[in-house]
């Protein structure tokens, strides 16, 4: 037989290298003198073998991270010395051997419910055996400030660094769970669209909602409520309102000019890549504005809109012919919408067109190749 104090001595010092062991508290055991062998017989081995029967001790053979009842089982060595060993009560015996990484699960073999994090799946899990209830994630080793009662707090102070929301409905298994609805920059490499865009804070499965960019899982990804802001604060370079149409994944029915071809071209129908580009809600405006080398009638017809253009009724000059002619469809002083250059300059009267042809007779400058009369000149 081993002989006890050494081996006793042996243990208790290999366990207080790991720092399971502290001072122990006054127990209510027996006298070691009185316990005798396991072996003894007799009205005396009798008490001994009930009071071994109440008493708790740390459970090292099987590992099963708890305090086992029934001392009468232990090893020999903590028979031998109770003093060390032994504990009238679970609470007592699971405090001294297990506290700071297991007196939890010790002192509640099926848990007690509460919320702990699990940092391998980064979400929060309750305190219970797995199997034994719907957010089980095994029990809970210590019993001190890392248990919660409810999964959004232990998000809150466990997982700083996720979006508490998602958290919360991940641990709490919400498929019902949308998202935010809100809007953040889009960085999905794998869509080169939504990565120079704005994306929502939801699932594009679920929704089906081609906006959606995923649910938002991290709190360093900053959220806004209009896809303006969201637009103007991390796209500010691009066009505010293509940003707006791309990041939605909506028609923009607007036009763009091509330069390169002396058009304008309905965005709806063919994106622009140019996605910092004027757009216009007309071609009118569009070949005004951005094709002012060619009259606004070509460049509609190069743009294919058949639209047609409202007669201004302006006058302007043509200086090839030197005479004074007028925006509006019809006979003569009339040439067709649209003719004039972005250069012309438009006058509301005849009589002040033809202030610019001094040299040209009154009476010859309106029109083209015909005599106006003086009457005509002096009524516009």
């Amino acid at each position: 037989m081993i002989a006890s104090g050494n081996f006793t001595a042996e243990v208790v010092q290999c366990i207080a290298v790991w720092g399971v062991i502290e001072s122990p508290a006054p127990l209510v055991t027996p006298d070691p003198g009185d316990i005798g062998d396991i072996g003894d017989t007799g009205d005396t081995g009798t008490d001994v073998a009930l009071l071994l029967s109440r008493l708790f001790y740390p459970d090292w053979e099987f590992d099963s991270g708890t305090c086992l009842r029934g001392a009468g089982n232990a090893p020999r060595y903590m028979q031998l010395d109770p003093e060390s060993w032994l504990y009238s009560d679970l609470a007592g015996c699971c405090g001294r051997y297990f506290r700071g990484w297991n007196e939890n699960a010790c002192n509640n073999i099926n848990g007690i419910g509460l919320w702990y994090v699990s940092h391998l799946l980064e979400i929060c899990v309750t305190d219970c055996r797995v199997g034994n209830g719907e957010f089980c994630g095994g029990l809970a080793q210590d019993i001190s400030d890392d248990l919660y009662t409810n999964p959004r707090t232990c998000c809150d102070v466990e997982l700083p660094w996720k979006f508490i929301e998602h958290c919360e409905a991940f641990s709490l298994q919400n498929t019902c769970y949308r998202g935010t609805m809100k809007y953040h920059r889009g960085d999905n490499e794998g869509d080169p669209i939504k990565s120079n865009v704005c994306v929502r804070d939801c699932d594009p499965v679920t929704e089906n909602d081609l906006s959606c960019g995923g649910l938002v899982e991290d709190t360093y990804i900053e959220l806004w409520t209009t896809v303006e802001e969201c637009c103007s604060t991390h796209h500010e370079w691009m066009n505010p309102e293509i940003c707006a149409a791309r990041s939605n994944v909506v028609p923009l029915n607007k036009w763009w000019p091509d330069k390169i071809n002396s058009l304008c071209i309905l965005d709806s129908q063919t994106p622009t890549t140019e996605l910092s580009i004027a757009v216009y809600n007309s071609t009118v405006e569009c070949c005004t504005e951005a094709i002012n080398w060619l009259s606004v009638a070509e460049c509609q017809a190069r743009s294919g809109d058949t639209t047609i253009l409202a007669a201004t009724n302006m006058y302007y000059v043509d200086w090839g012919r030197e005479r004074c002619i007028q925006d509006c469809e019809g006979d003569v002083p009339c040439v067709g919408l649209g003719e004039a250059q972005s250069w012309d300059e438009t006058y509301q009267t005849a009589s002040a067109c033809c202030a610019m042809l001094s040299w040209i007779p009154r009476s010859e400058c309106f029109g083209v190749g015909v005599t106006v009369s003086r009457n005509l000149l002096d009524s516009n």
